[in-house]
Parts: structure tokens; sequence; C-alpha cells
């Protein structure tokens, strides 16, 4: 993956966080789901490449802001790639789900969440949560 786009896409979570994490101090407004975290927008983790799936499915946003300080990433992918959540690494199930706890600390924290084959294919999302303890 070329380290350029993958800079550019943390760069973008990032300011599209603090952006959002300005807004939610500023006014309280906003959805909250069941666990108590404030989605910033409902985009829906989509695949990354077509020719390779890999999807989110918890959380249900790529960018959040949160009060607990450990967030569970549940994903599928490839039933044969070998996935990483930050430090993590993961097999897959046999239908090809994943899921792995994230401790975080107070602040901006980037996920990146990477599935990859032996060949060298390989998706790649990347998550950015603000964890801010009440």
């Amino acid at each position: 993956m070329n380290k350029k786009l993958i800079y550019l896409i943390i760069g973008t979570a990032v300011l599209g966080l603090l952006g959002l994490g300005i807004f939610f101090l500023v006014s309280d407004s906003g959805g909250t789901a069941s666990d108590g975290s404030k989605p910033s927008s409902v985009i829906t983790p989509a695949v990354f490449n077509e020719e390779f799936p890999l999807e989110v499915i918890e959380p249900a946003v790529l960018d959040l802001v949160v009060k607990k300080s450990q967030i569970n990433i549940r994903g599928r992918t490839r039933p044969d790639a070998l996935v990483t959540v930050n430090d993590y690494v993961l097999e897959p199930d046999i239908e090809g789900y994943f899921q792995q706890a994230v401790d975080l600390a107070p602040g901006l924290n980037i996920i990146e969440v990477i599935a990859s084959i032996a060949s060298g294919e390989q998706g790649l999302l990347v998550l950015a949560v603000g964890y801010f303890p009440e």
C-alpha cells in the first residue's frame, strides 16, 4: 500500500475527528448510541478494495467519540487473510469474521485494520476514535 495514501487517510481522519470533537464540546447535539458513543456521521464502513473485501461491522462508523476506555472492533474479510488491528494480529474464522478489543488513550486514537494474504493483496480501513472520559 502506498504510504502517501495511508498518511492522507490518517490525516483526513484526524482533521475530521478534531472538528467533530470541537463540535461536541461546543454543543451537546447529535445522537447517542446504546454504548454511549456519539457517531459523527452515518458512514457505513465500506469495502476498501472491491477485489479484496474488508469491512468493519462494529463500530458502525469510521469516526466516533466514546466515553469508554475500550472499544470492540468486529469485522469480516477473506477467511485466508491475516488481520492486524493496530498491534494485534488475528486470524479470521472460517467465515472470515474477526474481533479484537482495543484499549483507548484519552484523546484521539487511530485504529488501523489491515487484512492481507500471502500474494501481497491487502485491504485497509482506518478508524478515528476520540476517547473523552467523563
